[in-house]
């Protein structure tokens, strides 16, 4: 398929050099671009449209996440200073330790009466091999 050329461009039709002919190729040419470039206004507006609506939605997605980063971070700053003020390791060791002597409290006495019952059992051991042992040997 061969391209089709207006009359102003075809040189195999009219192949004469002259400045009437030139000009009049010229003349189509300058229109064409004319034409064009009348229209590059538009694409670059349009292409500004893109832009700006594309800007908007981000910002209409982005704002409330860097809203919602700002008061976490204000939140963390806050948590953070109460921690330093109140000295929180001292007091949850201060906690712990009391939570150790009212375990110890509690299981001293128990302790206490298991080593005492340990001590009669082996007493009575004590007592029963001594009694064998006599028994063993003729006393």
């Amino acid at each position: 398929m061969a391209d089709v050329l207006p009359p102003e461009l075809d040189f195999l039709k009219d192949d004469a050099a002259t400045p009437e002919r030139m000009n009049r190729a010229m003349a189509y040419l300058l229109s064409l671009y004319s034409t064009v470039a009348g229209l590059r206004p538009d694409y670059e507006a349009a292409i500004e449209q893109i832009q700006t609506i594309g800007l908007q939605r981000l910002t209409q997605v982005l704002q409330p996440m860097f809203v919602d980063a700002e008061q976490i971070s204000a939140a963390l700053i806050e948590l953070r200073d109460n921690w330093l003020e109140t000295n929180v390791l001292a007091d949850l060791q201060a906690l712990l330790e009391q939570e150790v002597q009212d375990v110890d409290d509690e299981l001293r006495p128990r302790i206490g009466a298991a080593e005492a019952a340990i001590a009669a059992h082996d007493a009575r051991l004590a007592a029963l091999e001594t009694e064998r042992w006599f028994s063993n040997h003729g006393y």
